[in-house]
């Protein structure tokens, strides 16, 4: 029985390492000052309103933002930040209150897609109950 050999990974990783160079060079360049490149596994959306939390969850403060700060940058999956759909994949840290508000529509919310009828479902398998 032969033994199977070792991938040359010096092929695989040059590419990487190129594209992660690419990456690098493009961050800093002046093309994209008003619209910088994300880090990877990140996406944007608009945030109305910040919460401060503490290392243990307990709630600090919360401040409407502006509409020059609404932009937000949050990490995300590849699945989730491509979402669509009756079901779409839920961002693992952050998401619209739409989608994590067990009362959002008893408030007088309206989920505008996705979990229309749970719209906290999702997040159920990241808290464990």
């Amino acid at each position: 029985m032969s033994r199977l050999s070792q991938p040359d990974w010096s092929t695989e990783m040059s590419w990487i390492q190129k594209l992660y160079d690419t990456y690098e060079q493009c961050a800093g360049a002046e093309q994209f000052v008003n619209n910088p490149l994300q880090p990877i596994g990140h996406t944007t959306q608009q945030a109305h309103i910040e919460i401060v939390i503490d290392g243990q969850g307990n709630f600090l403060r919360a401040t409407v933002l502006t509409k020059a700060n609404q932009t937000t940058l949050v990490p995300c999956t590849e699945e989730s930040g491509g979402r669509s759909g009756k079901k779409p994949v839920n961002h693992p840290l952050c998401d619209k209150l739409q989608y994590i508000a067990g009362d959002f529509k008893k408030y007088g919310g309206e989920v505008t897609s996705g979990f229309a009828s749970r719209p906290y479902k999702p997040y159920r398998n990241y808290l464990g109950s």
